[in-house]
C-alpha cells in the first residue's frame, strides 16, 4: 500500500507528461546532463558484452578516450535494467527508472519507519519526506544515480535488525556488503558519504548508548563494510593507476546554505514573500538547493526532545543529524550566500576520494533523518496539532508544477529518429556532431545508433579531459564559432575527423566555422547537414599541426 501510495504520487508529479508519450518525453529538464545517463543505459551492456572494460571508454572523446574511474555513471542500474533497455530502449527505460526512484527511496524509508515505530500511518508521512524531498526532487531534473537513493535508508534498517538481534551476524555482513557495493555501482560519491557517515555514527552511537551496547553492532558493521571494500577495490586500484581525472567541484560553493534548510528555492510550490531574494544569494548550483524542510516539518521533527529525559535512541539520532548538517555546510559555512565560520567539511575535503562527495548531498541524510523523527513524532502522539504541522509542512515542500523543468521532450533531430544516419555515417566513423557536448544529446544519438559513429569529445561531467588540454580553447569554442579556420582544422586533422554533423539548434557562427575549416560543400540530410572531410591524416607534432590519432 505504501509503495503504491507513492507510485501514484510520482506519476502524478512528475511523469503525467511522460505516460502520454514515454518514448518521446522525457522526465526532468531540456538540460543535456541526463543524456550521459541514457547513454551509459546502451554502453554498460554493450561493453561487457564484447568484452572490453566499460570503464575504458573507446567509442567518445577520440582519439585518447574517456575513463570513467571511480564514476560508475549508474553502471548498477544500467546493468539490471539492461532486459527493459534492450526491449525498449533507453528513453522509456530512463523514465520508468527516474520516476522509481523516489517511490523506492519513500518506501525502503518507510520500511526504516515502520521498524521504528511499527505504525503505519507515521512511517508513511515518514518515508514521503526523504523519498520526496528537495534533495530528490533536484535530481529528478536529471541526475539519475543521484535521485536513485533507496539503498541509503537499507543501511540503518539492517543495522537495527543486527543491534534488535533480528538479524544473525552470517545474514547481516552479507546483506549491507550487498548495499554498500550496490550503491557504489549506482553512485560511488553516495557510497563515500555513507562512510564517512558510519563512522560518525557509530562514535555516536558509543557516545549515546555506550560501548557495551553496540560493540557487536559496530564490529559487525565494520565487518560488512571492509567486506564491500575487498568487493570493489579492484575497481578503486584500477582508478587509482589509470588516467582517470574527476570533474573539478567545490566543497566551498556547492554546499547547503544554513537558511536553505529554511527558505525554500524555485522548484517548490509555495514560496512565502521575500524568500526568492535570499534563495538568490545562495552559491550551490540549482540540482543541490537541497536541504530545504518547511519549517512545520522542523518543528515536529524537534518536537520528539521535548520528553525528558529525551530516551538514548533518539538522542542518537539527534547527534547524527547534528552531525549531517554540520558537515553539509561544507568547507565555509554560509548564513544567506556569507560565510560566518570554517566547517568540519575543510578536514574532509583534501582526502584524495572521500573528498570527492560534495558536503551538499548530506542533505540526502538529513532528510532521512528528519523523516524518521517526524514518523516517532507522530507515532508518540498522534494529536490532530501534529497531523495538521506534518501535512501541513508536506504541502509547503511541494514542488512546483508550474514549471516548465518536470518534463521535456526528446531532442532527437530527424535525421537520427527517421534512420537517415545510416547512409551517411559509415561504422566505426569518427565525427563531430554540433552543438556540442553540453549544449547537445549527440551522446543519446550515438547510444540509439548501436555506436555506429565515435564521437569527438562527449559530455561526461569533465568539459576537457586532462589528454584534450592542448585544444581546451576549441572545446570551449566549437559551439558558438570563434575559432580560425586554421585552428578548427587543426582540431579536425588531430582528431581524425571523418564527418561533421551539424543538427537543428547549431549557432549559425559554428556551421559558417566549419565551412570555412572544411572548404568542401555541405550535403544535406533531411535537417541536418553532413560535412564529409578530405583531410589529411594526423602525425606526431605540435598541436597546430595535429597529434597522432592512433590511440
Amino acid at each position: 500500500l505504501a509503495f503504491g501510495s507513492y507510485a501514484l504520487a510520482s506519476v502524478v508529479l512528475f511523469g503525467h507528461d511522460v505516460v502520454r508519450s514515454p518514448t518521446k518525453t522525457l522526465v526532468g529538464d531540456e538540460g543535456a546532463d541526463k543524456t550521459l545517463y541514457l547513454w551509459s543505459l546502451e554502453w554498460w551492456p554493450r561493453a561487457l558484452q564484447r568484452g572490453h572494460n566499460p570503464l575504458d571508454v573507446d567509442v567518445a572523446w577520440l582519439p585518447h578516450g574517456f575513463d570513467f574511474g571511480l564514476g560508475t555513471a549508474g553502471s548498477g542500474l544500467a546493468l539490471a535494467a539492461a532486459p527493459l533497455t534492450a526491449l525498449a530502449g533507453p528513453i522509456l527505460t530512463y523514465n520508468v527508472l527516474i520516476l522509481l526512484a523516489p517511490v523506492l527511496a519513500a518506501t525502503s524509508a518507510f520500511l526504516l519507519a515502520r521498524r521504528v515505530t511499527g505504525a503505519f500511518l507515521p512511517s508513511l508521512v515518514g518515508g514521503w519526506i526523504f523519498g520526496f524531498s528537495s534533495y530528490e526532487t533536484g535530481r529528478i531534473l536529471g541526475h539519475l544515480p543521484l535521485a536513485f537513493v533507496a539503498l541509503v535508508p537499507l543501511v540503518p534498517y539492517l543495522v537495527l535488525r543486527r543491534q534488535q538481534r533480528d538479524l544473525s551476524r552470517g545474514a547481516f555482513v552479507p546483506a549491507l556488503a550487498a548495499v554498500l557495493v550496490g550503491q557504489f555501482l549506482i553512485v560511488s560519491q553516495v557510497l563515500f558519504s555513507l562512510v564517512i557517515l558510519l563512522a560518525c555514527a557509530a562514535i555516536a552511537a558509543v557516545l549515546t548508548l555506550g560501548a557495551a551496547a553496540v560493540r557487536e553492532t559496530i564490529r559487525d558493521s565494520a565487518l560488512a563494510v571492509a567486506f564491500s571494500v575487498v568487493v570493489i577495490s579492484p575497481l578503486v586500484v584500477y582508478a587509482l593507476v589509470s588516467d582517470a581525472a574527476a570533474p573539478l567541484r567545490s566543497p566551498f560553493s556547492e554546499s547547503a546554505d544554513v537558511l536553505n534548510y529554511l527558505v525554500p528555492t524555485r522548484r517548490t510550490w509555495i514560496r512565502p514573500p521575500g524568500t526568492a531574494e535570499i534563495a538568490d544569494r545562495f552559491t550551490a548550483t540549482g540540482a543541490e538547493q537541497g536541504a530545504y524542510f518547511s519549517v512545520p516539518l522542523l518543528a515536529l521533527a524537534l518536537i520528539v526532545f521535548r520528553r525528558r529525559p529525551v530516551p538514548r535512541p533518539q538522542q542518537l539520532l539527534g547527534v547524527v543529524l547534528a552531525i549531517v548538517t554540520l558537515l553539509s555546510l561544507g568547507t565555509r559555512p554560509k548564513f544567506a550566500g556569507e560565510v560566518f565560520a570554517i566547517g568540519p567539511w575543510a578536514v574532509i575535503a583534501p582526502m584524495p576520494i572521500l573528498g570527492s562527495a560534495l558536503p551538499a548531498r548530506f542533505t540526502l541524510y538529513a532528510a532521512l533523518l528528519v523523516g524518521l523523527l517526524v514518523a516517532i513524532a507522530l507515532a508518540d502522539r498522534g494529536s490532530w496539532i501534529r497531523w495538521v504541522l506534518a501535512l501541513g509542512g508536506i504541502v509547503l515542500t511541494l514542488p512546483n508544477l508550474g514549471l516548465p523543468q518536470w518534463s521535456s521532450p526528446v531532442q532527437r533531430p530527424r535525421f537520427f529518429a527517421t534512420g537517415l544516419y545510416q547512409h551517411h555515417l559509415a561504422h566505426g566513423s569518427t565525427a563531430l556532431v554540433l552543438p556540442y557536448g553540453p549544449a547537445g544529446w549527440s551522446m543519446l544519438w550515438q547510444a540509439e545508433s548501436g555506436f555506429r559513429f565515435n564521437l569527438v569529445g562527449g559530455h561526461f561531467a569533465l568539459r576537457v579531459t586532462p589528454a584534450e588540454h592542448e585544444w581546451r580553447d576549441a572545446y570551449k569554442r566549437l559551439n558558438s564559432g570563434e575559432l580560425t579556420p586554421q585552428r578548427l582544422r587543426a582540431f579536425l586533422i588531430s582528431h581524425c575527423v571523418d564527418v561533421v554533423v551539424v543538427t537543428p539548434g547549431t549557432r549559425d557562427s559554428a556551421r559558417r566555422a566549419v565551412e570555412a575549416a572544411v572548404a568542401m560543400p555541405a550535403v544535406r540530410a533531411s535537417d541536418t547537414l553532413i560535412y564529409r572531410l578530405a583531410l589529411p591524416k594526423a602525425t606526431n607534432g605540435p598541436a597546430d599541426d595535429g597529434a597522432t590519432c592512433s590511440a
